[in-house]
């Protein structure tokens, strides 16, 4: 017959031992020691998001540098556009003032195509800023009358003053003449602001 197991003892582990003895002193060590854990229970908590808050903040600085130095790349990229850009602008103002000071000659030529009779060639122009000088011939006398008389009722191209007149001869058959007006920049101003 087998044998039967032998009788266990009964082991009694206590997990939660009792509280010792009351009294002042034990019950003030015991707050102590509870307090003493809730500080090492706040200091870890502390101690980790402190980790966490400069792991954080090191990636944020890292970052940061690294868009530093792009931004500094990208301007020192960009530094010869500046240049070009300013050198462009600075250009544009040059020809923008030199447009201004410039008298517009192609007015005063529309102005005195207008004003010259048909039958009247030139043979010479010359346009100044204030004159204009002009040589040409005609076959009639209602030519020359015509001429003059287109430039008096003129605003633009005043002061008709010819200088030289020939009459025809064997060699020419035509009138030849020579002439100057004064121009009036002030009546081309609205001119101007069309274009």
């Amino acid at each position: 017959m087998p044998k039967s197991a032998p009788k266990s003892s009964n082991i009694n582990i206590n997990l939660l031992p009792k509280e010792g003895p009351e009294g002042t002193v034990n019950t003030g060590l015991h707050w102590l020691l509870t307090v003493g854990r809730f500080l090492i229970i706040f200091a870890e908590v502390a101690a980790l998001v402190i980790l966490f808050w400069a792991i954080i903040l090191q990636t944020q600085k890292n970052n940061l540098e690294k868009s530093i130095r792009d931004k500094q790349t990208t301007i020192e990229n960009e530094r010869g556009f500046v240049t070009e850009f300013v050198q462009t602008q600075n250009r544009l103002n040059q020809i923008r003032q030199l447009k201004e000071a410039q008298f517009p000659t192609n007015l005063v030529l529309s102005e005195m195509l207008k004003l010259l009779p048909t039958e009247v060639k030139l043979t010479e122009l010359k346009v100044d800023k204030d004159a204009a000088n002009f040589n040409g011939t005609f076959q009639t006398t209602s030519g020359l009358q015509t001429l003059i008389d287109s430039f008096n009722a003129s605003n633009k191209l005043v002061d008709l003053d010819i200088s030289t007149l020939t009459t025809p001869s064997t060699q020419n058959p035509n009138f030849t003449f020579g002439a100057k007006v004064t121009i009036v920049p002030q009546a081309f101003e609205k001119d101007l602001e069309i274009q």
